[in-house]
């Protein structure tokens, strides 16, 4: 979708309504999951662009006021004691992989090959961030990690991406589900959607530099500010 697309889409639909107030009593007459999806993207684009605020209303609380309806696929929310109890169970060779997973919420397929990149990392006091793609690209994707775990990733040999995400999986636990409860935690203390996003290394490629310089600077401001408590649910005896 063009430029022209999503502000034609915006006078079309949202001309009249001024306030979130306004766009809830809108979607309840106008709810498909497309149009929603549809309105949830314009608003992430706005954001792109960097229009911080709607009326005055910042769009953080403009896309919270959409809610995207439940899927018809299984979602699994990990509680915190859920994880501690996989952590202790995973074998000693892959515990540091299973703590960058859930530090990071990076794709297990991602984060392995990112380990290629580990001789870029920028360290950033407790926290770190490697590339997970060459040099190369200017607006990469980046994998948030307590810079504790560096020393030990160096040392990591993968054993492949299958006997990988094999051992990391214990019950309810795998690599995807850690992803998702990183997210959730992410969310739950404090950090936007668009950074928590950014965070796990998913953003648009074709986000404008001078955003993709923001999200980074947020990133790792965000992530610096969380870190110690994220690191205090696994406990795994590593200091900041």
């Amino acid at each position: 979708m063009t430029v022209r697309d999503y502000l034609n889409s915006l006078e079309r639909y949202l001309t009249s309504i001024k306030s979130t107030k306004e766009l809830k009593e809108h979607i309840l007459d106008n709810n498909s999951a497309s149009y929603l999806k549809g309105l949830r993207n314009l608003l992430n684009f706005m954001d792109y662009q960097e229009l911080d605020t709607i009326n005055g209303t910042p769009i953080e609380r403009w896309r919270s006021s959409i809610k995207l309806k439940k899927s018809n696929a299984r979602m699994i929310y990990l509680s915190d004691e859920e994880v501690q109890e996989a952590y202790q169970h995973m074998d000693e060779d892959v515990k540091i992989l299973f703590l960058a997973v859930a530090y990071s919420g990076a794709r297990l397929t991602q984060l392995l090959e990112g380990l290629e990149h580990l001789g870029e990392s920028i360290i950033l006091g407790d926290i770190a961030r490697f590339p997970l793609e060459s040099k190369g690209s200017k607006k990469g994707f980046w994998c948030y990690i307590p810079s504790s775990l560096l020393s030990d990733l160096r040392k990591y040999k993968s054993e492949g991406y299958d006997t990988v995400k094999k051992k990391l999986k214990y019950g309810r636990v795998t690599g995807a589900t850690l992803r998702k409860w990183n997210l959730n935690f992410l969310i739950s203390h404090g950090v936007q959607e668009s950074i928590a996003d950014f965070i796990q290394s998913r953003v648009a490629k074709s986000v404008a530099a001078s955003h993709y310089m923001n999200l980074l600077a947020q990133g790792d401001r965000e992530y610096t500010r969380i870190c110690e408590e994220l690191c205090s649910v696994i406990n795994d005896g590593k200091k900041m």
